[in-house]
């Protein structure tokens, strides 16, 4: 299916042919002062902390209430005053309709995003859309908006919606800067589309303000499978690593991590980290060593080695990509697998605490101070 917009980069004349300003007026335009795609983008100034008055409607097309669709568009803001990027939020959606032309449903496409950075294009993709049953039209609305008043203005490119196709839609893992979560209701396809992600040995200044804007809360998580025996993973991971596996989207659930201050006598206090036990999907096996596509098939995982273990990372996710830090390493102590529910739980203990007990024993006077944060909180363990 052709893109159904006819006029996705504002290339055609007159300007803006083909989409009809909603409030705005001469705020709204067409420019050449940035493009992704041709020689011109739409361009909005004078942004308000609001959305209204600045929005941008499409052609109307037909759609086909039995298919899934993908969308994108490119977005751009301007230096024009200094300041934060993030302050410009952007909202991309489509407009459904039935064969009556009545209202009914608007599905996001972009929603309240935020470039980190200035005068760079940043490219938003959503997928596996599907139209409400009596959707028969639809229209795409483009908004801009400047919670912060600081007089940037913001650009959008390139808005396509094209019909997926089968081999789209199979398959159990697709890469990407996309969006982070897809569940399709006919269960084609469901899981994690993966952004592109930093791996964080110094979380930037974008990290820490995000940080501080959330009090700490890091929603984006990572867990990763390290061992020598793996196949190398053709996407580089942290520190380029390659011996590594991202089991993150069969992650069911996990314990909190926490750090403990332990204490010997005569000894100096070590920060290590509580045990904590991930519950994973294992309906086809995956975890189950005797399985042939096992991920431990064949291989010794049990008990702590540098070459053999599990990280857990967190942080937030971006534009189009995540930034996360290490919050903890950890041997595997032992995998239970519930064949009756089809879930595997992993037993993990902290690399530092195993290295503590294995040089100077567990003695009797240890006490435990509770000094941790959950995962997903604050600052890297390193």
């Amino acid at each position: 299916m052709a893109n159904p917009i006819l006029n996705p980069s504002f290339e055609l004349d007159p300007a803006l042919v083909n989409w009809v300003i909603n409030g705005g007026g001469g705020e709204v335009s067409r420019s050449a002062s940035f493009a992704y795609d041709g020689t011109y983008a739409l361009r909005m100034i004078n942004l308000t902390p609001a959305y209204s008055h600045h929005s941008l409607v499409s052609n109307l097309f037909t759609v086909d209430a039995s298919k899934l669709y993908r969308s994108q568009v490119f977005h751009l803001t301007e230096d024009i005053a200094g300041g934060d990027p993030t302050r410009v939020k952007y909202y991309c959606f489509i407009r459904w309709y039935d064969f009556n032309i009545d209202y009914v449903g608007t599905t996001s496409i972009v929603q309240f995003e935020r470039n980190p950075s200035f005068d760079t294009w940043y490219r938003y993709e959503t997928n596996f859309i599907q139209p409400p049953a009596t959707a028969y039209y639809a229209e795409v609305w483009v908004r801009m908006a400047d919670d912060g008043a600081t007089g940037n203005y913001g650009f959008a490119d390139l808005i396509s919606l094209e019909e997926m196709t089968d081999d789209d839609e199979t398959g159990n893992r697709i890469t990407g800067n996309v969006n982070t979560l897809v569940e399709v209701a006919d269960a084609r396809i469901t899981g994690q589309i993966l952004r592109r992600v930093i791996w964080s040995t110094t979380p930037t200044s974008l990290f820490e303000a995000e940080e501080d804007r959330t009090c700490g809360q890091q929603p984006a998580t990572r867990v990763l499978a390290f061992h020598d025996g793996f196949p190398d993973n053709p996407i580089p991971g942290p520190g380029g690593a390659l011996k590594y596996i991202d089991i993150t989207d069969r992650l069911i659930s996990n314990g909190t991590i926490y750090r403990e201050m332990t204490k010997g006598i005569g000894r100096p206090p070590s920060l290590i980290v509580s045990d904590v036990a991930l519950t994973l999907d294992n309906s086809d096996g995956y975890f189950s060593e005797r399985e042939e596509d096992s991920l431990f098939y064949g291989l010794d995982y049990v008990g702590w080695d540098w070459n053999r273990r599990i990280e857990m990372w967190a942080g937030f996710n971006y534009a189009n990509v995540s930034e996360v830090v290490r919050k903890a390493k950890f041997s595997i102590r032992k995998i239970q697998v519930d064949n009756d529910t089809g879930k595997a739980t992993i037993y993990l203990r902290d690399g530092v605490a195993n290295a503590y007990e294995t040089r100077v024993g567990t003695p009797s006077d240890v006490t435990v101070d509770g000094l941790g944060r959950q995962l997903g909180e604050s600052r890297p363990l390193e």
